[in-house]
């Protein structure tokens, strides 16, 4: 590390060459007028990247997001989505503005549904692109098969889902370079280290009088409890009653009563006497009667009672407690007694300690250099620390809802299973599709029924209406057998026509009758007064047939208001799933960190080591320089897959092991050398935080308030050339694309890196004379000697001072 009061002339730059030109488009006016952004994909960038170096985390790779990446790949395929469903429903919104037109078409044929013309006129032409893209003619093609066709697109499956919401990392937008060598100068490094602690300023006076006794206690109680309580309760009650009665009575009387009486007679009375002895008579009668009667009594009662009652009371009472108390209590007590039993004062002084460092400079020879500037180096270790479940073996949280459907209207029926399988919701309901269909069949007659006297009749039937959808198309089949001159008008939902069928539609069947049949379209207006009504009233008249009959479909279409009702519900139960999912993953985090902040408190309450602090600064400044060289924020695959265990594909992990090795050889990282600005150089909001953070290890505290960071690093000898192709044409190794065998001037031997990592001599040479730097610290020391400290000026030469050591026979006089 350069200390603060380290003169520039340390690094004593010798300009070699000048500058390579910056070619066409490279940010320089003269071409590509984005400026030295990090670089976007273009077509010259990409032709750039050779075949050995595809799939290597370079500029040239695709990142999230970006087609041509699974993300992208998922992207494009829900914006694909995204405009197909935004499409049909415009083609189908502007079509229920008016009803389809009457058709007809021979039997067996159903009557097309032909999109009408204003529908073709006031059509974005975003959606006619898309609906043609699917191979849809709109002025050819039957508005129910345009329907169907788009619900069999959308059908398919979808591109897999990520398990997380993609992160939007900003797309570079730039062609290279961006960055070049600041040039050739002679290497020169600073080492250092810690050669003393010396007592400096008074931190504090302690005075325990004569005879004083004083006891002072400090407890430090940190109580921290958090209870989560989730209770839901539904209840749902619904009782419905069905009352019919019918009555039929006959009674039928018959009395007939015939009675007859005939009487037939005549009398003949004849008289004589003969004589006075002989008298003679003679009397002749016929009667006849008949009586007839019939009584018939008839007598009929016929009785229906119906009575349904149905009582459906469901009580769903869903009562989930989630009661999660955690209770921590941490407890420090400090017992501090003075007890001074002599006749005399006692006073303990409490001095500051601050390190010592000797320093001396050395040179290694010329070497090229890149000169970087970091913005706020330490960004990754206050995330860290504002992420206080970093650092613990966490269960994966869930993904949030908002990344994959921000509100209501997000949800689809194209991804609603999708997000649903990320929660583990069950019980969805389906969405409403476009279109409903009811069916229902009258009749009228017999296989003897005749017209004659009666020409015309009528039949009516009732199809009831889904709910949330409105009638919009019918479709009717007739059939009729008559003699004359057909006539059969039908009615739906106050929609008529008149069918007269023609000499196709006829066929005679014998004695002079005739069988027609056909098939009408009738288009509806789908309006809201249909949705008062339960049901939609179909009647048919016919004139000239006894005998006819008719199927009826009746295409019932979604209103707007019964989708948004299925996307608030469904949202609604992907929305509690998903906050039952976050409390769970909460209570796994909270029992995590209580276990991990008991063993926090039971290891060291030192903090780390300064030696592993500057390990962490100078890893943490690696990795930003890297970003900028490359251009990569350490997105791309190293080859190892998540798996049960997991493992590494061979052919990616050769390529990033052949693009890791290129720049750990190429750039004399050991040999790195920084310096760091003060905090008003970060964000302003995070003045305050940086202004006042606190740490033992002061060359650590620098760093975390670091605004910025200047870095320059050297290019390994004989790595120059490669690294500037890299910069230049995006290829590593040279454009190989694989490291160099053993016998090339390029090849590291691992030794050299060993020796490197671990501080051997490589042949530097002192510059100068060493020198001593002091560095405050926060830690205290109790002053053993008597008396006040004092310092004293140790040279004249310089402007050098140490603190007075007292002799051991007493105190300094003026003590």
């Amino acid at each position: 590390m350069i200390e603060a009061n380290t003169t520039n002339d340390v690094f004593r730059y010798l300009q070699i060459r000048p500058p390579r030109p910056r070619a066409p488009g490279h940010g320089d006016g003269d071409g590509d007028p984005s400026g030295d952004a990090p670089g976007r994909e273009t077509a010259g960038a990409a032709t750039r990247t050779s075949p050995t170096t595809a799939g290597l985390p370079s500029a040239g790779r695709a990142r999230p997001g970006v087609p041509g990446t699974a993300a992208g790949r998922r992207r494009e395929d829900d914006a694909r989505r995204a405009a197909l469903r935004a499409a049909v429903d415009e083609l189908v919104s502007l079509a229920s503005t008016s009803p389809p037109p009457v058709t007809t078409s021979p039997p067996g044929r159903p009557p097309s549904v032909p999109v009408p013309d204003h529908v073709l006129a006031r059509l974005s032409v975003r959606s006619a692109v898309v609906l043609a893209d699917l191979g849809i003619d709109l002025a050819a093609d039957d508005l129910l098969e345009i329907v169907a066709r788009v619900e069999s697109a959308l059908a398919s499956p979808p591109a897999p889902l990520p398990v997380a919401p993609v992160d939007e990392t900003p797309d570079d937008d730039e062609t290279r370079p961006y960055l070049r060598t600041a040039g050739v100068a002679e290497l020169l490094v600073v080492k250092q280290h810690l050669k003393r602690y010396d007592r400096t300023d008074v931190a504090h006076v302690e005075n325990v009088m004569a005879s004083e006794r004083r006891v002072r206690t400090h407890r430090a109680l940190d109580r921290v409890e958090e209870t989560f309580t989730t209770e839901r309760e539904t209840t749902r009650e619904r009782e419905t009653e069905l009352e019919t009665a019918e009555r039929f009575e006959m009674q039928k009387e018959t009395s007939r009563t015939i009675e007859q009486d005939r009487r037939f007679g005549f009398g003949l009375t004849v008289s004589g006497r003969y004589g006075p002895s002989v008298e003679f008579s003679s009397n002749l009668g016929v009667e006849s009667t008949t009586s007839t009667q019939e009584t018939t009594t008839s007598a009929m009662t016929y009785a229906k009672d119906v009575m349904s009652r149905s009582l459906e009371r469901v009580v769903e009472r869903v009562r989930e407690e989630q009661v999660l108390r955690i209770l921590r209590e941490q407890e420090e007590t400090n017992l501090h007694e003075f007890d001074n039993e002599g006749p005399g004062h006692v006073v303990g002084v409490y001095q500051f300690l601050e390190k010592v460092y000797e320093s001396q400079v050395f040179t290694y020879g010329l070497r090229e250099m890149l000169d970087i500037m970091v913005p706020e180096p330490a960004s990754h270790l206050w995330w860290l620390e504002s992420s206080p479940t970093q650092g613990l073996n966490l269960p994966t949280p869930p993904p949030r809802l908002s990344a994959y459907a921000a509100t209501a209207a997000a949800v689809t029926p194209e991804n609603y299973l999708t997000i649903a399988a990320l929660y583990g919701v069950d019980g969805l309901s389906t969405p409403p599709p476009f279109f409903q269909i009811a069916s229902a069949a009258v009749q009228q007659g017999g296989a003897d029924a005749d017209e004659e006297g009666q020409p015309r009749s009528v039949v009516e039937k009732e199809v009831p209406v889904p709910e949330g959808y409105l009638p919009w198309y019918a479709q009717i089949m007739p059939l009729a057998l008559t003699d004359d001159e057909l006539t059969l008008a039908v009615s739906v939902g106050g929609v008529s026509h008149v069918w007269r069928p023609t000499t196709a539609e006829l066929v005679a069947v014998g004695s002079g009758h005739r069988l027609a049949a056909g098939t009408l379209g009738l288009g509806l207006a789908a309006t809201e007064p249909h949705v008062a009504s339960a049901n939609l009233v179909v009647q048919l008249m016919a004139f000239e047939t006894a005998t006819f009959g008719a199927t009826i479909q009746v295409f019932f279409l979604r209103t707007p208001a019964a989708f948004t009702r299925w996307q608030i519900a469904t949202y609604g139960a992907l929305s509690n799933a998903y906050e039952d999912a976050v409390k769970r993953y909460e209570v796994q985090v909270a029992e995590l960190k209580a276990q991990a902040a008991q063993t926090a408190r039971q290891g060291s309450a030192f903090g780390s080591a300064p030696s592993q602090n500057a390990v962490v600064v100078r890893e943490e400044l690696k990795r930003h320089c890297l970003s900028v060289i490359t251009r990569e924020r350490f997105d791309a695959p190293n080859g190892m897959v998540d798996a049960d265990p997991p493992y590494f594909d061979f052919p990616t992990a050769a390529q990033h092991g052949s693009f890791a090795r290129f720049f750990e050889q190429a750039i004399e990282w050991d040999q790195l050398q920084y310096v760091c600005y003060p905090y008003y150089w970060a964000r302003k909001p995070t003045w305050d935080e940086r202004l006042l953070r606190e740490d033992v290890d002061p060359a650590f505290l620098e760093f975390f308030k670091a605004g910025a960071a200047r870095v320059v690093v050297p290019v390994r000898p004989g790595f120059e050339v490669a690294l500037s192709h890299y910069l230049e044409k995006d290829e590593i190794w040279d454009g190989e694309g694989e490291p160099p065998d053993i016998t090339s001037d390029t090849y590291l031997p691992i030794v050299t890196e060993i020796q490197e990592r671990t501080g051997a001599d490589q042949g530097e040479l002192p510059v100068g004379e060493p020198w001593e730097t002091r560095v405050p610290t926060p830690l205290v020391i109790l002053r053993t000697e008597p008396g006040l400290p004092r310092w004293v000026r140790t040279g004249t030469d310089g402007w050098a001072w140490g603190e007075e050591v007292p002799p051991d026979d007493g105190p300094p006089p003026d003590a």
